[in-house]
């Protein structure tokens, strides 16, 4: 499960909005606020495009880096 809470965290040491990672990540505002708050898993696509904006990779937003 994705870890919504490292995403916003790392968003906003990123100073990004929640609307500017919406848009580089393909999906649409509210799906990112569900991402976020861990309601809802993005697809591999959508967290592989989040991992990329934030300069981490997939594994840190899954919990699974060391």
């Amino acid at each position: 499960m994705v870890n919504g809470q490292k995403i916003r965290k790392l968003r906003e040491e990123a100073g990004m909005t929640l609307v500017e990672l919406a848009a580089a990540a393909g999906v649409s505002t509210p799906q990112l606020s569900y991402i976020e708050s861990s309601l809802k898993d993005p697809s591999v696509k959508v967290l592989e495009n989040i991992a990329n904006r934030l300069s981490v990779t997939v594994d840190e937003l899954l919990n699974r880096s060391r």
